[in-house]
């Protein structure tokens, strides 16, 4: 009896953790900032700058601030209307 009960339950559980943990191990590669739904007038198109000053500054997993928002304010200003 117990280990009938048993089978069950982890039946149960294996079967309940495929759908809970469905998309936990998805893997995102893209950047989505740029593809706003909703769309902006605005002169420059930054899809395709290069973005190097900032990804060369600004590294993770812990991200100075300062160095950044220093790189982000250095590709940014150029496009000051």
């Amino acid at each position: 009896m117990k280990l009938k009960l048993l089978s069950s339950s982890l039946h149960l559980f294996l079967l309940l953790s495929v759908f809970i943990s469905d998309g936990i191990y998805t893997v995102y590669s893209s950047r989505n900032l740029l593809q706003t739904t909703e769309k902006v007038s605005c002169p420059m198109n930054f899809q395709f700058m290069n973005y190097t000053i900032i990804t060369s500054r600004c590294k993770g997993p812990h991200f100075q601030h300062i160095e950044c928002c220093d790189a982000f304010k250095e590709f940014a200003c150029l496009y000051i209307n």
